[in-house]
């Protein structure tokens, strides 16, 4: 059975890119890539949210299928993120306690990791949205995604007061980067829930870090920001329960664009900023494919000035994964 994963940074999606019909062409993208699921970075409203799946359930698939979504709606008072998933074959898990009370397990803004001073860290710039996802996979074991959807902060910003004053700009982005993978990643691929309505068992999961980290792959090419090695290759942990962790962190074609020229019309990429992390040692029973979606070429003819203004600086990427039946 196979799953696909996408993510996509938006580039300030709000409601005046929104009327530009932009929502339509992610809806276009979606529905011809056959995602699952894709996590979106850079939602600034949750209608532009809205607007994707009125495009996916009324205006491109129209009696074929019931797309879902939701964004992240926190204290900071600003979007950033959305899920969107195809809910004929991906579901919400739902819980039934023991009074019959039923509960859904909803995306949300993750906040449950240690606040380490040593890293120049009091909290998160942009704390990551986590959900769970379980497959519909009809006369087949279901199995359950856990999607850690981040989008590293570029700069400082304006607010400095999460940093140390000798914490430049890289730094903070390889701090956040360890604290996901070391941190977070961790504690939710370790993460014992109770069973879904109708199991006998707790569903197998798969725990994917994604998103737009602001830091490039060695092997890509494109050189400076870039994780050391250790951290682009693998990062060791040990469970409790003496378990090993290899976390890799994979996709190492450049997905973001090089503003043209007046008279330039090449498409150039820049960087190699969007990525998939995941325990290779828990994923060892299934087989993935990542790859990224040149969206310039085949969905604007190869204009990156259309591009840029109609979609994202960023193209998608994608993650096929394979899982066995038994």
């Amino acid at each position: 059975m196979n799953i696909k994963i996408g993510s996509l940074n938006c580039l300030n999606f709000g409601i005046a890119s929104e009327k530009k019909g932009k929502g339509k062409i992610i809806a276009q993208v979606i529905n011809n890539e056959k995602f699952d699921i894709i996590a979106l970075q850079e939602i600034k409203s949750p209608g532009v949210v809205k607007d994707i799946l009125f495009h996916l359930n009324t205006g491109i698939r129209k009696g074929s299928g019931k797309w879902q979504g939701c964004a992240d709606t926190d204290a900071r008072g600003s979007n950033d993120y959305a899920f969107i998933w195809n809910s004929d074959r991906i579901t919400l898990p739902v819980t039934k306690a023991a009074n019959g009370q039923t509960r859904i397990f909803q995306p949300h803004i993750y906040n449950q990791y240690p606040r380490d001073p040593e890293l120049g860290r009091i909290s998160f710039a942009r704390p990551p949205f986590y959900g769970r996802f379980q497959t519909r996979f009809k006369g087949l074991p279901n199995f359950e995604v856990r999607l850690i959807n981040t989008h590293i902060r570029y700069s400082k910003g304006k607010d400095g007061k999460e940093l140390t004053p000798t914490t430049g700009e890289i730094e903070l982005r390889k701090f956040e980067f360890k604290a996901l993978t070391r941190s977070i990643y961790y504690r939710i691929s370790d993460k014992i829930y109770g069973k879904s309505e109708g199991e006998s068992v707790p569903a197998t999961a798969y725990t994917i870090l994604l998103g737009d980290y602001n830091l490039n792959l060695k092997e890509s090419g494109a050189g400076y920001p870039c994780m050391n090695e250790l951290e682009a290759i693998e990062i060791i942990c040990n469970s409790d329960d003496g378990r090993t962790k290899l976390i890799v962190t994979k996709q190492a074609e450049l997905t973001t664009l090089k503003k043209p020229n007046e008279n330039e019309e090449e498409v150039l990429f820049a960087n190699n900023y969007d990525h998939f992390s995941y325990d290779e040692n828990r994923f060892s029973g299934t087989r993935s494919a990542i790859e990224k979606i040149d969206t310039v070429r085949k969905y604007f003819n190869s204009d990156p000035k259309k591009h840029l203004e109609n979609f994202s600086d960023h193209t998608p990427i994608k993650m096929t994964l394979s899982i066995k039946k038994g």
